[in-house]
């Protein structure tokens, strides 16, 4: 009896009337299904189904400069659009503009100092309950585990050989 496959629709000689995939299909119709998405997926994009079908005319957010596509652009190219982002980078921590700082963002997580880098460091340790008090010290430090007693390894030597913790 002759069928149609349900994943590729080739046509295939089915021995039982349950048989539903033909033999490429059938040894993993899982990995058939994904592949043949994806395969429609790429038809449907050169053929030029997933975007609309006339030209946009529009400025460029940097430059000013009139473009046409046929998807949702903002920049002319892509030199504009790493140069509007390098001129209007914030540091993620602070929000000052990184330009005026004299910082060249090279990506979105681009800090203006040290201590603003330290400072989102601590917030996060703190968010995520990493932020510990010295047992020896009282200095405050960002712990790896749950269980760091100590800032460093003098603290914990003297921690060690004195016997006693201070209790914070």
């Amino acid at each position: 009896m002759r069928k149609d496959c349900e994943i590729c629709g080739d046509s295939f000689e089915a021995k039982r009337r349950d048989r539903r995939y033909c033999d490429n299909c059938g040894k993993n119709p899982e990995a058939a299904r994904r592949k043949m998405a994806q395969n429609i997926m790429v038809n449907r994009r050169n053929a030029g189904d997933l975007y609309e079908d006339t030209p946009q005319h529009k400025l460029c957010k940097r430059c000013g400069g009139e473009f046409v596509t046929y998807r949702n652009r903002d920049f002319c190219g892509d030199n504009c659009k790493r140069l509007y982002l390098e001129e209007t980078a914030g540091c993620p921590n602070c929000r000052v503009n990184l330009m005026s700082v004299g910082v060249i963002a090279k990506s979105t997580r681009t800090m203006c100092s040290d201590e603003c880098r330290a400072d989102a460091a601590r917030k996060k340790a703190q968010k995520e309950g990493r932020l510990r008090i010295c047992s020896v010290c009282n200095k405050e430090f960002i712990g790896k585990y749950e269980f760091d007693d100590f800032c460093g390894k003098r603290c914990e030597k003297a921690g060690r050989e004195g016997g006693k913790f201070l209790v914070v």
